[in-house]
């Protein structure tokens, strides 16, 4: 695996989706590979690369969100935010501007600085041009509650962050499935 660039240099948060293009396509760094105007919504995105919003406070867990994509060879688009309120804005800006691209995926952590992990799930399902984006709830809680909560808001999948690092590789595993059926394996 090539991820290339310092490993836990982040990209800002600046409205525009990221990219360095790594051995298998994923974009990595910021301000790369900016979308034209004519980029279109998750519904009419038919094929890679794939855009992926990454919703996440912790740069290691960035991290490794990043390598299990880059394993699972997705070719993607990544934009980062990393609490909820620049999430729930970043819907609003999408609801707001027809030119702005909505995600086909979205990597939601739970417990988030300003909104809760829930409020942005609930806020994404209302946007009007980003409420259909697949999303995988990617957090340290293994509660049966947590779980049954993102389900009732709209959550695809749940994938509960390990302490190893081959297994939080199985991430880019559910990514690619979902990207591929639109659902994931019961």
């Amino acid at each position: 695996m090539n991820i290339q660039g310092p490993a836990l240099d982040l990209p800002s948060v600046n409205g525009s989706w990221t990219g360095m293009r790594g051995e298998s396509g994923l974009n990595l760094n910021p301000d790369e590979d900016r979308p034209s105007a004519s980029s279109s919504p998750f519904k009419a995105q038919a094929g890679p690369p794939y855009r992926i919003l990454i919703v996440e406070d912790s740069p290691a867990d960035m991290f490794l969100i990043r390598a299990a994509i880059e394993a699972a060879e997705i070719d993607a688009e990544i934009h980062v935010v990393r609490d909820g309120e620049q999430a729930m804005r970043f819907f609003d800006e999408a609801d707001g501007d027809s030119a702005a691209p909505c995600p086909a995926v979205v990597l939601l952590d739970i417990n988030l600085p300003r909104k809760h992990g829930g409020e942005v799930l609930r806020h994404m399902r209302e946007s009007r041009r980003c409420g259909n984006a697949l999303v995988i709830v990617v957090s340290t809680s293994d509660s049966a509650r947590d779980r049954a909560d993102m389900t009732k808001l709209g959550a695809n999948g749940y994938f509960h962050k390990p302490s190893e690092y081959v297994e939080f590789l199985k991430l880019g595993c559910m990514v690619k499935e979902l990207l591929s059926t639109g659902s994931l394996p019961s």
